[in-house]
This record gives structure tokens, C-alpha cells and sequence, in this order.
């Protein structure tokens, strides 16, 4: 329906409409104004669906609707559930022949019924005085609706949906799966070597997992890249505790945000060599002396100094550890 609406000022002039009481004057108005009437004057409504929609009892309705329907403004048929305002056009005319042509559509939301009937022959006499152009696009709109309604064919029952396809396995036969919060730290726990375990998935852990996963543009490669990101970072000494403040790359540093996982994958963790080749470790100084045995941090064995000048390297020296070398690949 249209959101505006021709109310003429001359209404004040009218003598039918001045002789109103005021309840009934705002019944009026109410109708001319309201969503659901046509741009043909009728709607599908009852007396008691408006006393309800203005908080009315049903004697003020009926009290407010006997003096317009008495003086002819308004026509109402209740057992078809038709209201009919008959001078509605008169007020508001068409536009345009584009807007003639919707009465068309206009007819079919007004039950049918004798007022109904009498509305369309009032719209017919005012067609009569329209211009050219505007009474040409009448006559189409008059023939189409005078034409006699043919009896609708039974509907027919739809014809039964073929059975879904099974869904095809991906390439590779391996079976379809989707990317969820609980996988992702499952492939964390799995991969992580001894980076701290993720033992609960939280609302903002799932929150995060969820966040990751949706700007991917490939949920089952993020998944991959993150199984990559933490294995990588599980072989990293800086990342599993080994570094100068001790600190381990966790589950939540691996979902924080996209930064995280794209810098262990790019290296920016990996095991660096110093001095003469050999990768920097923290040692627990046992026995004094240039070549004396040190207890690595990594496996809690002693080692021997390979580092030429211990006292140099300010307890931080570089131990050669066969279980790390095996683990970092050094």
C-alpha cells in the first residue's frame, strides 16, 4: 500500500462530514488513512477489528460507525468482511495509467460481495471522465475485471521429490567433515609436543576458534595450517620455554588472531644458531671448570661445554643435547 496518502482540506467544508460526531469524525479519518486500504477505496475489515485496533469498546464502535454508514460515506458488509469507502477515489485519482492498471490487483484484495459490486460500477462512471491516455488504460482494467471468473482447476498434488544424492566424498575418499571449535583443539593437543595442553574449550576459546575459522577462506586449509603452526612451533626452543623469560607459545596465543599462527609458520620462532653453529640452550652450572658436565634444561641430562669460552657467554651457554638435536633438528 501507498505510504502517503490525499487527504483534501475541502473535508472541513463537507457538510455530511461536519455533522459528524467526533468519534465518528475520527473513524473516518482513521479509514481513509489506514495501511491496508486500496487505492480503490475497500479493504478486508470489520467493525470490530477497527474498534480494536482504536482501543475501542464495541458499543463507541458501533455508536462511531452508524453515522457515516447512515449518510452513505461508508459501506460494510460483515459476513464477507468488506469495507468500502465509496468517494475514496474522488479524493484520491490516479497518477498515472500504471496506477489504473494496479486496480487490478487492488479488486482481488476485496472480498466479493454486493458492495463490492457497487464499488466496481462507481469506479466505472468515474473511468467514464478520465483523459485519453487514463480512460484507454480504464477500459483494459474494466474488460479484464468484467470478464467471468473461470472456475479454478483442483490443485494438483506435487508430484514426489526425487531421493537426495548421497553427498561425494572429497578427493581422496576421505569422508566429508566440517571445521568446528572442538577440532581445532583437538589438532592442538595433538601436535603440541611439549607445549602446554589445552584441557577446556571456553566460551572465549570457542568464540576465537569460531572467529578463525569463519575468515578463512578454506576452513579445512586454516585447519591444516594451524596442525603445520603448532608442530612447528612444538619444535621451536623459544616457543616451548627455552627462551630468556621462559615462555611457551599456548593454545591461546595460537587463535589469538591471524598474526600468530602466519609468524610461527614464517619462522619468526625458529631455532637461530649462534657462536659456532650450535643452537643456545639455558644450563643449570654443576662441577666447576672449563669442561665439566652442566644439566641441560631440555632433557635434565648433564652435558659437556662445547662452548670454547664459557665464562663468555654469561650462563647462557650452548650445550650439545642428543635429544634436542633429534627434536629441533640441529
Amino acid at each position: 500500500m501507498a505510504r502517503y496518502r490525499k487527504v483534501s482540506i475541502l473535508i472541513w467544508n463537507d457538510e455530511k462530514f461536519r455533522k459528524l460526531s467526533d468519534d465518528s469524525k475520527l473513524l473516518f479519518i482513521f479509514l481513509l488513512t489506514h495501511p491496508h486500504m486500496t487505492s480503490i477505496g475497500g479493504m478486508r475489515a470489520t467493525q470490530a477489528g477497527i474498534g480494536s485496533e482504536l482501543g475501542w469498546d464495541a458499543r463507541r464502535t458501533s455508536k462511531a460507525f452508524a453515522e457515516p454508514l447512515a449518510k452513505g460515506m461508508a459501506w460494510i458488509d460483515e459476513s464477507a468482511s468488506c469495507l468500502i469507502l465509496p468517494n475514496f477515489i474522488k479524493h484520491n485519482p490516479p497518477e498515472n495509467p500504471n496506477v489504473i492498471t494496479s486496480w487490478i490487483a487492488m479488486f482481488e484484495q476485496i472480498p466479493e460481495c454486493e458492495i463490492r459490486t457497487r464499488l466496481f460500477q462507481r469506479i466505472s462512471e468515474y473511468g467514464s471522465t478520465l483523459e485519453d491516455k487514463m480512460r484507454k488504460a480504464f477500459e483494459r482494467v474494466a474488460e479484464c475485471l468484467s470478464a467471468p471468473v473461470a472456475t479454478p482447476e483442483p490443485f494438483p498434488f506435487p508430484e514426489p521429490l526425487p531421493e537426495p544424492e548421497p553427498p561425494s566424498e572429497p578427493h581422496g575418499g576421505e569422508a566429508a567433515f566440517r571445521v568446528t571449535p572442538e577440532l581445532v583443539i583437538q589438532t592442538y593437543n595433538e601436535n603440541r609436543g611439549p607445549l602446554p595442553e589445552a584441557t577446556v574449550l571456553s566460551a572465549g576459546r570457542r568464540k576465537k576458534c569460531l572467529t578463525r575459522i569463519s575468515k578463512a577462506p578454506d576452513p579445512k586449509e586454516y585447519l591444516a595450517a594451524f596442525e603445520r603452526g603448532v608442530a612447528k612451533a612444538s619444535r621451536s626452543l623459544f616457543c616451548t620455554g627455552h627462551g630468556d623469560r621462559g615462555w611457551f607459545a599456548d593454545f591461546d596465543f595460537m587463535i589469538d588472531n591471524e598474526e600468530n599462527l602466519l609468524r610461527i609458520l614464517e619462522g619468526k620462532f625458529d631455532n637461530k644458531p649462534k657462536n659456532n653453529g650450535h643452537y643456545a640452550g639455558k644450563i643449570e652450572r654443576l662441577p666447576q671448570g672449563p669442561h665439566a658436565p652442566h644439566r641441560c634444561t631440555y632433557c635434565q641430562d648433564p652435558h659437556e661445554w662445547i662452548c670454547d669460552e664459557p665464562d663468555v657467554c654469561n650462563m647462557k651457554l650452548e650445550i650439545a643435547c642428543p635429544t634436542a638435536a633429534a627434536r629441533y633438528n640441529h
